[in-house]
């Protein structure tokens, strides 16, 4: 009997490996169960979301009348923050008719409501380098983060233009400028919150404001002070300055001549220019 080669088994033998599809990174900054009226607060780290998500944990709790307080160990009861994890519970108990969800995801097709959090990208980049400073062990100067690929004024203007070239008819999205609630915070919340669907007397939003003011803040921040970051800067802190402007004191001409440059027409758009 002649000898017969089976070639289609040699092929199979050295046939590549299938390869694994990566997983979407997108995906992870989903809850495991989503729900179609999901609200995200968005925003590129350090442009002040921590304040805006205590103004609205103070809305849920006016809103309600709940008796408790808001404060840094208990905020994400009130605004889930999807970077410590997916498993929100797709019935907050307090408040099951929408989820407001923090994150600092990229432009997100799966994101159909958003509030985004805009900053002055010279207070940000000032903010962020203190931050990873402070926790994550960063030991470039400011100048340097400026310029970093992960961390500076590139990723910026690649995430605040990402979600603005990415949005379309079907996504509801709405710009919440930092520096507007740090100027007129009664009648910025005011309009977040019925956009939010809160109707709250005047008052209410006063006293809201009170609480969420910055020496408040301060002291919410050193009476709920958690000893993780302690280890590893005793003098950190979320609630720096509360300024809008201190980055005029902080940064060197030419550092703010390479953001300005970077970012000029975003900065021109939404008036910091």
């Amino acid at each position: 009997m002649p000898f017969v080669i089976d070639w289609s088994s040699i092929f199979m033998f050295f046939k590549a490996p299938k390869t694994v599809e990566e997983p979407d990174p997108l995906l992870s900054m989903v809850p495991d169960q989503s729900r179609v009226d999901d609200i995200y607060l968005v925003s590129y780290p350090k442009s002040g979301v921590t304040w805006i998500s205590f103004l609205i944990a103070n809305l849920i709790i006016k809103k309600l009348s709940l008796d408790i307080e808001a404060n840094f160990f208990n905020i994400h009861g009130f605004v889930p923050d999807i970077h410590q994890g997916t498993d929100i519970p797709f019935d907050m108990g307090f408040f099951p008719f929408k989820r407001i969800i923090k994150s600092h995801s990229q432009y997100n097709p799966s994101y159909k409501n958003v509030l985004y959090v805009l900053r002055d990208p010279r207070s940000v980049m000032v903010s962020y380098h203190q931050h990873l400073k402070s926790l994550m062990g960063y030991e470039g100067s400011l100048s340097e983060l400026i310029n970093d690929p992960t961390y500076g004024i590139e990723p910026w203007v690649k995430h605040l233009s990402g979600w603005m070239d990415g949005i379309n008819p079907s996504i509801r999205f709405r710009i919440l400028r930092y520096e507007d609630f740090k100027k007129d915070c009664h009648n910025e919340l005011s309009r977040l919150a019925l956009l939010l669907g809160f109707n709250l007397e005047e008052e209410m939003i006063e006293q809201i404001v009170d609480n969420c003011s910055f020496d408040n803040m301060r002291k919410l921040e050193e009476d709920s002070r958690s000893i993780s970051f302690v280890r590893y800067d005793k003098n950190f802190r979320f609630v720096r300055r509360g300024s809008s402007s201190s980055w005029k004191e902080e940064l060197k001409d030419s550092d703010v001549q390479r953001i300005e440059s970077t970012a000029s027409d975003l900065m021109k758009e939404f008036g910091y220019l």
